[in-house]
């Protein structure tokens, strides 16, 4: 099974946050237990450079920050024309570097 998008909506919708958390870290490079606690603070931003390292896409993130993150609807960022990252690329690499 390929990490990508649909593999990780369907772990999302059926509650596999095990799955979600390990295909995060697989692909984001990182420790399990570092996306653990990323996926803790419950931070938008935080989740937001997670799913953009791991390749996912903003749609992706906002359901990741949604049903693992338990991030409210009205704290979630809006994607940039529906479906682009609200942070650029020098924002969430420097996301990145307060996580780490």
């Amino acid at each position: 099974m390929l990490l990508d998008d649909e593999a990780m909506g369907q772990a999302l919708l059926s509650g596999q946050n095990d799955f979600v958390i390990e295909a995060l870290a697989l692909g984001a490079e990182m420790p399990a237990d570092m996306i653990r606690k990323i996926i803790a603070t419950s931070s938008a931003k935080s989740i937001t450079a997670l799913a953009w390292k791991a390749g996912l896409s903003m749609r992706t993130a906002i359901q990741i920050q949604s049903r693992t993150g338990h991030i409210p609807p009205k704290m979630l960022p809006n994607a940039r024309d529906g479906i682009d990252f609200p942070l650029s690329e020098t924002e969430l690499q420097l996301e990145l570097k307060k996580i780490k």
